[in-house]
């Protein structure tokens, strides 16, 4: 059988843990030992160490699985992995150097799964229209600052609603701490209630955080309308942002479906076909249909 080392990057992240989750509960479909997963903390001095260790240890895997810390920094490791003929997937980007290191090194399979996040961007500018058919003023909540993922999300958002509602923008990095203190700075500066009328989150904690803020300024203000602020998140765990939902903490939620599964098919079809996968795409979905979206 197979051996694949999952090689992560946030132990704290609800996603990843879900990507851990499901590669087990599918790793006997392609006849495939997903190997217990590795967490580098977000330090890529620790997920390189984590890379040598997998090759040159004497029970070295057949492949590993990797969700990157910076794509850019690891680009040496990724290297390394190919020249020891490990075969290996990349999970939620696909790095610039990829394509080439994988012409140059053909005896190995060099991969990449990752969600469509200029869609997840226009799944959440359409959800923004079918809540706001006449237009308004919304607040974009974006992760870090020059990371890709919030780069493709914010440019797919704005490419369908760019032009139909007036946009800010604040940074709460990922985080529902920081996107709660940002929204809190927001409405202390003198920000009227009918100065915004929907919060776009590029993460559901980012969401959370939101929520919180405005069921803080409703109490400071005493103006219930503030709670009513719709609010559209993203990742859409079964037990965060759908939770969320069902719970009507949140509007709306972008799923960003686990690509775990996905690298595991590509590495069960080149090992038993030969079939070579440089890069595949999942597409989102909206949680609930937007056709369910009630406009305000």
């Amino acid at each position: 059988m197979k051996t694949v080392a999952l090689l992560l990057a946030d132990e704290e992240n609800a996603y990843q843990q879900l990507l851990v989750k499901v590669a087990k509960e599918l790793s006997g479909e392609y006849g495939i030992e997903v190997l217990p997963p590795r967490f580098a903390g977000n330090r890529e001095v620790e997920q390189i160490s984590q890379f040598y260790d997998c090759i040159t240890s004497a029970t070295r895997p057949d492949g590993i699985v990797s969700m990157l810390v910076s794509a850019e920094s690891m680009k040496g490791s990724v290297k390394e992995v190919a020249k020891a003929g490990v075969d290996c997937v990349l999970l939620n980007r696909i790095p610039a150097f990829l394509r080439q290191m994988s012409e140059e090194h053909t005896e190995v399979l060099l991969a990449s799964v990752a969600p469509d996040q200029a869609e997840v961007g226009r799944f959440q500018g359409r959800q923004c229209l079918k809540i706001l058919p006449d237009g308004g003023n919304v607040i974009l909540i974006l992760g870090v600052e020059g990371a890709p993922s919030a780069r493709e999300r914010r440019e797919g958002f704005l490419e369908v609603a760019g032009d139909k509602v007036t946009v800010r923008e604040c940074h709460g990095r990922w985080q529902k701490d920081r996107a709660e203190a940002a929204v809190n700075r927001f409405f202390g500066k003198g920000e009227a209630r009918n100065k915004v009328d929907l919060f776009v989150c590029q993460s559901d904690p980012m969401a959370a955080g939101v929520r919180a803020a405005l069921d803080n300024q409703t109490k400071v203000s005493g103006s219930a309308e503030i709670a009513k602020i719709p609010i559209i998140g993203c990742d859409g765990l079964p037990d965060e942002g759908q939770r969320m939902v069902r719970a009507e903490k949140i509007d709306a939620t972008v799923v960003m479906p686990p690509s775990s599964p996905q690298a595991l098919e590509i590495l069960s079809t080149y090992w038993n076909q030969g079939v070579r996968t440089l890069n595949s795409t999942l597409p989102p979905t909206s949680f609930p249909p937007i056709d369910a979206l009630n406009p305000r």
